[in-house]
């Protein structure tokens, strides 16, 4: 018998279409409208579904790339950017050429610049609004926002967490590249360290008085939730850690729990009306770490478990619609509550209703078709051996 017999390759496992994910997105998704339109008194949920979000994306991602990485022995970076941008970019140009759209005919009145979570909002001068369409446009919404570059409210503010991502994407996707070429194990140990850095960087920066938007809305300081995502998604590669896997259910319980005794202790943000602005400071960064690692392991459970009692009430039909449809849903519903929250809580109703038909023709106009050209760039070869020393 052959030694490439007694030995045969290893192989990792590929993540294909999970509809627990879309449930998760949807249930994201529905926390920051929960947020967004001030709905939860005391809390915001929509704080933790960023980190749900982020934790998501940073699963995806890096099992794509060390999938295609793994089946074809390469992975095309113009490629699988090209795709990034057929997912990304119709949908989120579409909406804002709306926005603006509506901005040039209605910009002067009240009610299309108020704020959701309540206070005036002010007139937005057109080149303000130019302005803000560009940065949106570039992704750079979130550094922004944190150096003040708007002097007036901004009704598609929402789009730094888009930011943070894209941001994200143009320093991890290379570097899972460069490490996957020595060693699978080195993507976990990356991702592991700098999610530890990141971590660090949220406490120094809080207790050396940078602001709670500069932690809130950093590439750097959000990259932990991101890290940890793609460390499980190469765990879970890998087939290592079956404890973890068997675990991650309880542990995102202990989890839940945690973050439901800190949400009573008072509001996400650390202005400590209530508690002091010690006990609060504390608060927020004990809620900071717990979601940041609670995020990822909610993945995990997700994708480990298809047949789990999570995954089962994940994987119901209209999670799963809400799922498909998440992008737009968060492009659209925070101009809509700009735009209704004035009239109380039918307001509200209306925005969701509103949302809701926007994604609808969002998706039939411009997404399903740019899926298409998507997939004829997904589409990969068939699997290629794995070298040996790779998969460790």
């Amino acid at each position: 018998m052959r030694a490439a017999d007694q030995h045969p390759e290893p192989r990792v496992r590929l993540l294909g279409h999970r509809p627990p994910l879309d449930g998760i997105r949807a249930l994201a998704f529905l926390g920051v409208f929960v947020g967004h339109a001030a709905l939860a008194a005391g809390g915001d949920p929509g704080a933790v579904a960023m980190f749900v979000f982020f934790a998501l994306s940073g699963f995806l991602i890096t099992s794509l790339l060390v999938g295609e990485r793994f089946t074809t022995g390469r992975v095309a970076l113009r490629r699988f950017y090209g795709r990034r941008a057929l997912r990304l970019l119709p949908a989120l140009y579409l909406f804002l050429a709306t926005w603006l759209l509506v901005m040039l005919v209605a910009g002067g009145f009240p009610w299309a610049t108020s704020v959701p979570q309540g206070g005036p909002g002010g007139p937005e001068p057109l080149h303000t609004a130019l302005h803000a369409v560009w940065v949106a446009a570039c992704y750079f919404m979130n550094w922004a926002e944190v150096l003040a570059l708007f002097h007036h409210y901004m009704a598609i503010g929402h789009l730094w967490s888009l930011a943070v991502e894209e941001q994200f994407y143009l320093v991890w996707a290379p570097l899972v590249v460069a490490l996957c070429a020595w060693r699978l194990r080195a993507v976990t140990a990356a991702a592991l360290a700098l999610a530890t850095g990141s971590l660090l960087e949220v406490f120094l920066l809080y207790h050396h008085g940078q602001g709670e938007l500069r932690v809130y809305m950093g590439t750097d300081t959000r990259a932990a939730a991101f890290l940890l995502g793609g460390a499980l998604a190469v765990t879970w590669a890998r087939g290592g850690l079956r404890w973890l896997e068997q675990q991650a259910p309880t542990l995102v319980l202990a989890g839940l729990a945690g973050l439901g005794l800190l949400w009573a202790a008072g509001p996400w943000s650390a202005a400590g009306a209530v508690l002091g602005p010690t006990n609060a400071t504390s608060a927020f960064l004990a809620r900071w770490v717990v979601a940041t690692f609670a995020a990822p392991l909610l993945v995990l459970a997700a994708v480990t478990r298809p047949t789990g009692p999570l995954a089962r009430l994940l994987s119901g039909r209209l999670l799963g619609y809400l799922g498909s449809r998440s992008y737009a849903l968060y492009l659209w519903h925070y101009v809509f509550l700009t735009w209704f929250r004035s009239l109380g809580t039918p307001g509200v109703v209306l925005a969701l209703v509103s949302t809701l038909a926007a994604a609808e023709l969002s998706w039939r106009l411009v997404e399903q078709r740019a899926l298409g050209l998507k997939r004829r760039l997904t589409s990969l070869p068939d699997p290629a051996p794995t070298p040996s020393h790779l998969a460790r």
